[in-house]
């Protein structure tokens, strides 16, 4: 396996890209990273519990609309969706689910739970391993019609019996 063996971290100082875009006059030069450590862990025993990946400072899933690719709150109709009820696709980032070739979307149940503890399927439409990110899987759920006067629901992830933890999910009409 390819941690049994020696291998490199590269730390990298990026300029430009998507976020925040290209250089400009207000970027300065030259930068410096200086590295205080580096630390690494190893889990003593493999998880197969999913966990949706949460935002740093809250309990909002890290979740993107699957058309447009912007974060909370979410619409839940899209002009640009392409399917033709325009309900909003979210992309779910869940870590542990272990795809085999086989696998589809099936494997994977999602739910949502409002504020007075009633619970709505979320329609799972596709599950696919993240590229290049092998440990993260994208987890595509239709927004149904029950959350369409909703403001925010907690939403979970199930697979092969093992259910992921609670993220917040905000929505606006």
């Amino acid at each position: 396996w390819v941690f049994d063996h020696p291998f490199f971290l590269i730390l990298n100082v990026a300029v430009g890209g998507t976020w925040p875009g290209s250089p400009d006059a207000t970027t300065v030069f030259p930068q410096t990273m200086l590295v205080d450590y580096v630390r690494v862990y190893q889990r003593t025993t493999p998880s197969t519990t999913p966990v949706i990946i949460v935002e740093e400072t809250s309990n909002h899933a890290f979740a993107l609309d699957s058309i447009t690719f912007t974060s909370h709150p979410y619409h839940f109709t899209n002009p640009n969706n392409f399917s033709s009820d325009k309900r909003t696709r979210l992309m779910l980032l869940v870590a542990n689910i272990d795809l085999l070739p086989e696998d589809d979307s099936s494997i994977v149940a999602a739910q949502a739970r409002d504020a007075q503890n009633n619970t709505f399927v979320l329609p799972v439409e596709a599950v696919a391993k993240v590229p290049s990110f092998n440990w993260l899987t994208q987890v595509i759920v239709r927004l149904p019609d029950q959350l369409a006067n909703l403001n925010q629901v907690t939403v979970t992830v199930t697979c092969r019996g093992q259910t992921s933890n609670p993220a917040i999910i905000q929505i606006v009409p």
